[in-house]
């Protein structure tokens, strides 16, 4: 998804400010005047600082695990704080020798950016803004107060934060107000998930016991012992034994059944109305009391920044966490929710990279593409015949060389 779109720009110049150092080593050993100006290498560092950013966007598809199906706005909120941060993160040119693959970097104020990294920045900003949070302007920042534009989720998003431990109730991902939309939506998918789940094991019951009357009539009245009944599946989940003496326990109940009166399917779909509602909140309570111990879970991994959702645990292959979950709901204590987790549409499964990359990279394009792009074709041509000068190659291969042997030597 990446490869011949933005996150191939943001290769060629990091690799190109990679190659400086060997580069002035090579001008001044054969005394060639150099092609790129110190405004350039400027430019070009600050380009890259912003496509550090934003190459989140595109690269999930090499990297996404699975399970991450509730990690597109945790993503989108992650680029939106870079990008309207006060400072930004640059390589550090005087620190990195380019040994390494690994750049040393250095915060930067961003008014200190130059006029061409400026619109850079502000550029990537309004593309994402105007796909994230419903901007249909040209400015970005405080002047419109777009600074403080939430990011415009749908129910299926709101849902899948929700449903992964990762991000649920995190205010790093979004903020209160928003949480309360999202549970707000939690819960409707909730009820109609439990509606759904009863009336198909209904139906289920009906269909069995249709059969077991077929084949009772067949052998004479034999068998009877075999009828399904399916009273008890018109009964709320195991937490209605928990509101005995809740002052609403008595509306989640119909004894009309027990009375030899036929329900109909209305009245039992309102009858599992109100009990997932009032089971529902019993689960949301332990749910958002549930916190995972991380470090237990997950031994090998090192957290440093306070178990941030993007991070820390993006990367994480949560079945060790499922696992738990299902292990703690044995008693029933989250309900129907780890079902959901796999089967309701804020699943967790599902991959995000493949259509979420796909809407993104346009605005990459916007950020740099053959129309915007501040660097001249004729001197992007020449960064990418440094990558194929014999001569030069040569002679950083052998200056690595003698750098090894120096090494060794000491």
């Amino acid at each position: 998804l990446n490869k011949t779109r933005m996150n191939s720009v943001y290769g060629l110049v990091r690799s190109s400010l990679r190659a400086k150092p060997s580069l002035n080593a090579y001008y001044a050993t054969y005394c060639i005047p150099h092609f790129l100006n110190t405004e350039d290498w400027e430019f070009a560092r600050e380009m890259e600082g912003i496509l550090t950013i934003t190459k989140d966007l595109v690269v999930l598809s090499q990297n996404e695990v699975k399970s991450n199906g509730a990690y597109a706005p945790v993503i989108r909120k992650n680029v939106l704080d870079k990008l309207s941060a006060e400072t930004i993160d640059l390589v550090d040119m005087e620190q990195w020798d380019g040994k390494s693959p690994c750049a040393p970097r250095v915060s930067v104020d961003v008014n200190d950016l130059s006029n061409d990294g400026r619109t850079c920045r502000e550029r990537a900003l309004l593309e994402a803004k105007r796909r994230w949070a419903n901007n249909v302007g040209e400015q970005t920042f405080v002047s419109e107060g777009l600074m403080r534009q939430p990011i415009v989720l749908c129910d299926r998003e709101k849902l899948a934060l929700c449903l992964d431990k990762r991000t649920y109730g995190d205010l790093r991902v979004i903020d209160r107000d928003e949480w309360r939309d999202a549970n707000n939506v939690f819960q409707g998918e909730y009820v109609k998930f439990y509606m759904t789940q009863h009336a198909f094991d209904r139906e289920e019951a009906r269909k069995k016991k249709q059969l077991n009357e077929v084949a009772i009539d067949a052998d004479e009245g034999e068998g009877q012992e075999n009828t399904v009944q399916g009273s008890d599946l018109q009964e709320p989940t195991h937490f209605a034994d928990m509101f005995e003496d809740d002052e609403d326990n008595g509306n989640t109940h119909n004894n009309d059944e027990e009375n030899g009166v036929e329900m109909s399917e209305a009245a039992r779909k309102e009858l599992d109305k109100t009990a997932a509602k009032l089971e529902y909140k019993w689960v949301v309570r332990a749910w958002a009391a549930y916190r995972p111990e991380w470090t237990r879970l997950y031994p090998k991994e090192s957290f440093q920044n306070n178990f941030h959702p993007f991070h820390d645990l993006m990367h994480l292959d949560i079945k060790e966490l499922m696992d738990e979950i299902v292990a703690k709901n044995k008693n029933g204590m989250f309900g129907l929710i780890p079902e959901m987790c796999q089967l309701s549409i804020g699943q967790l499964g599902a991959v995000t990279a493949q259509s979420f990359s796909e809407r993104m990279n346009s605005a990459g394009n916007n950020v740099s593409d053959e129309q915007n792009v501040n660097l001249d074709d004729d001197i992007i041509k020449k960064m990418v015949v440094i990558k194929m000068n014999e001569r030069f190659m040569e002679f950083t291969k052998e200056r690595k060389m003698q750098f090894l042997v120096d090494l060794q030597e000491e």
